[in-house]
């Protein structure tokens, strides 16, 4: 009968009308990279230290709050290891440009370098190309 075959029709009508609005979704706004490249040395002796883990979490509303930095994370995180010269490039991935981001560095390597205490820092999207930490040595 015709009200059957409306029905049919209008079913799959609205079933690809669905999956068209489900992949809109998912798909219609796309992530940009960009990438965090710095240089991590000796607090104390200025050396360079390898084997430290190095993870970028971009974010937005950077600001300064009562003297304390903040930063609301959007992004998604990216992670690295320092080479024997300090150095490190991690790349990762958020809905346009960040204005800000957080590094965290973490000793993951025990006492193959050196023992270090790890910290984080909130850092301008402007210092992405050259960033410069010290890392402060475990005092036994």
């Amino acid at each position: 009968t015709m009200r059957d075959l409306f029905i049919k029709c209008f079913g799959r009508f609205m079933a690809v009308l669905g999956c068209s609005t489900m992949v809109t979704a998912c798909y219609g706004v796309p992530m940009e990279s960009f990438q965090v490249k710095g240089r991590v040395t000796d607090a104390e002796t200025g050396k360079p230290v390898a084997g430290l883990k190095m993870t970028v979490t971009p974010g937005w509303d950077y600001g300064i709050t009562s003297g304390a930095e903040s930063i609301k994370l959007s992004g998604e995180h990216g992670t690295s290891m320092t080479e024997a010269d300090g150095s490190f490039i991690v790349t990762c991935y958020q809905y346009g440009e960040p204005e800000a981001y957080k590094v965290e560095c973490e000793d993951v390597d025990g006492q193959a370098n050196g023992e270090y205490i790890s910290f984080d820092k909130i850092c301008h999207s402007s210092e992405s190309d050259n960033l410069l930490l010290e890392i402060t040595p475990v005092r036994k």
